[in-house]
């Protein structure tokens, strides 16, 4: 049975028969039926409520759905801020050379990147700019995908040129194509973007000099579509490139592999400047994030002290060892400092209890302080290649001693050439890769950094990492065994000397901290593996090509045979079998 508000009836004519007597209203017609006319003709939707259909309202810069946007805190990131409003509003790049209109600004997970876009906006409203903005969010479904882009876009557009031949272009454009949305991102730019900026422009003479429209989409790498990352930089790209007009466009994102290959294409290398905040001064983040924690430690402990009537926290609570703690962890990344101060500035707890819960001298009651950082950090692992691998080579960065050459590390691992790079081409919001020929005088002298000093603390915390969490000591055993087979395999090559004598002295002291690392307590079995590699290993061969250099072979004897005897020492004494090696 169809109940009747079910049914949704338009236009036409609607004919109800006399059926078996029962009653019926109307007026009977020629044919001895009822008849009934409804003057119900369709109506069309009106072009300006499909665009209002078709928008993500989460997305605007000025949405009401977030009541606490990021932006940047009084008097940092001052430097960069006056970067990028130098080229808005006078066109030149920071450099002082006439600026290009593609900006990327990208920087590594939590370095406050949707921070400077909301605060560039907010300053740029304030000098009569006119823009639009997308921020994508991959957890918010109505704005993590490119469908709404376009549409939102060309919504601001449509408001920041009232009654004008931006709107009448937009209106026309939708009339004509009611599925505009559903055509390509170039197609749906070009009609609703470009032709209505064109259009205005193109009347708007005494506008020629100033800066006509701004563009900002924000966290392009929130986009959960990495082919759809692409294809929104190809299509701005091609606009810029096949438009009369200059539209800037900005442009944050963390440095994703897919995103900086597209800004690499040819498309895209020469009409864009970007933006780094991993390469700017450290000593400027440092600083901000240092001012950042000071004022806000001062506002949550006047807060608490006017509103208790208990103990009132210490006159020079936070100390200064503590800030400097703190900045140091946050190792440039804004989102640690943020991170800490919503824990501590709870209006349910005492701040200086919270603090020192985030400062591991109290034990974690309720929530987790980096319960927020811990979930980025996991979204980002799971993106990885192959994460068994990138947990490995993370391991090894957290041996401690010096750096290692990604070169070294593919062959001590037995790698392809170019390999390490490869695994963490996903991972450009935790690490980075850096040259550094004086360091290493080997041929590809690329190394590892850590953008998130805390990474560390989350990947050997099970509690925090889980299914992520690096078992140290099972490490140090794997890893020490590695570097022995390199070493003996060196040893067994044609070119014994050269490769013997060649190994890196930083190496040396890397493997002298992992030896160290195996004492009594961490070897309470010796895997098979590692006792091999020990018993087999060609101390003799490996000295030999150091044995004429005075300076070598003592570095040698104190960094390597050192610690390399003490081990078989400790194995020694716990197999019998091998008592004698004592």
């Amino acid at each position: 049975m169809i109940s009747s508000k079910q049914v949704l009836v338009n236009g036409g004519q609607f004919i109800q028969q006399h059926y078996h007597g029962q009653a019926s209203m109307g007026s009977k017609g020629a044919s001895g039926h009822r008849e009934y006319s409804f003057n119900t003709a369709n109506r069309e939707t009106a072009p300006i409520d499909i665009l209002m259909e078709a928008v993500a309202p989460n997305a605007l810069h000025n949405s009401g759905a977030t009541f606490d946007k990021p932006k940047c805190h009084p008097r940092t990131r001052v430097k960069i801020r006056e970067i990028i409003m130098c080229w808005i509003l006078l066109g030149r790049d920071k450099d002082d050379q006439a600026g290009k209109q593609f900006m990327w600004l990208n920087g590594a997970a939590g370095s406050g990147k949707s921070a400077i876009s909301q605060s560039t906006i907010e300053s740029c409203i304030e000098r009569g700019v006119l823009l639009a903005s997308f921020f994508f969010n991959r957890s918010d479904s109505t704005r993590n995908h490119v469908g709404s882009l376009v549409a939102s876009l060309a919504y601001q557009l449509y408001c920041a040129f009232p009654e004008t031949e931006v709107q009448k272009e937009i209106l026309s454009a939708i009339q004509k194509d009611m599925l505009i949305f559903k055509k390509t991102l170039q197609e749906q730019f070009t009609a609703l973007i470009i032709r209505p900026l064109m259009a205005y422009f193109s009347k708007a003479q005494s506008f020629q000099h100033h800066t006509p429209f701004l563009i900002v989409i924000d966290g392009l790498d929130e986009c959960i579509d990495r082919t759809a990352q692409k294809a929104i930089l190809a299509c701005l790209a091609e606009s810029l490139n096949k438009s009369n007009i200059a539209i800037p466009i900005f442009v944050a994102s963390r440095p994703e592999h897919d995103i900086k290959m597209s800004f690499s294409s040819k498309s895209s290398k020469d009409i864009h400047t970007c933006l780094s905040l991993d390469l700017e001064d450290e000593h400027d983040a440092n600083s901000d994030i240092r001012l950042y924690l000071v004022d806000r430690f001062a506002e949550i402990k006047d807060a608490f002290d006017n509103r208790t009537t208990g103990r009132k926290l210490d006159q020079d609570w936070p100390r200064d060892n503590v800030i400097e703690s703190l900045v140091w962890r946050a190792s440039g990344q804004f989102i640690y400092a943020a991170t800490v101060i919503r824990y501590v500035e709870s209006t349910r707890h005492r701040p200086d209890h919270r603090l020192d819960i985030v400062l591991d001298l109290r034990p974690v009651h309720g929530d987790h302080p980096f319960a927020e950082l811990d979930s980025l950090y996991a979204m980002i692992l799971k993106s990885a290649l192959d994460i068994e691998k990138v947990l490995h080579l993370l391991s090894l960065c957290f041996m401690g001693g010096y750096r290692i050459c990604c070169t070294v590390i593919e062959k001590m691992y037995l790698y392809d050439e170019g390999e390490v790079e490869t695994l963490f081409c996903d991972m450009g919001a935790l690490v980075r890769f850096e040259l550094d020929k004086v360091y290493f005088p080997e041929e590809r002298p690329l190394h590892l950094r850590f953008l998130h000093a805390s990474l560390e603390d989350y990947l050997l915390d099970a509690a925090r990492s889980k299914g992520f969490h690096i078992n140290m000591e099972y490490k140090s055993i794997e890893h020490v065994t590695h570097a022995l087979r390199y070493f003996a395999s060196c040893c067994s090559s044609s070119f014994h000397p050269r490769s013997t004598a060649g190994t890196p002295m930083y190496l040396l002291r890397s493997v002298q901290n992992w030896m160290v690392r195996l004492d009594d307590d961490s070897l309470i079995t010796i895997p098979l593996e590692l006792r091999q590699s020990m018993l087999s290993f060609p101390l003799k061969e490996f000295l030999e090509p150091h044995s004429t250099s005075g300076l070598a072979y003592q570095y040698l004897l104190r960094f390597f045979v050192t610690p390399f005897l003490q081990l078989l020492k400790i194995m020694a004494s716990k197999l019998t079998l091998y008592s004698a090696i004592s």
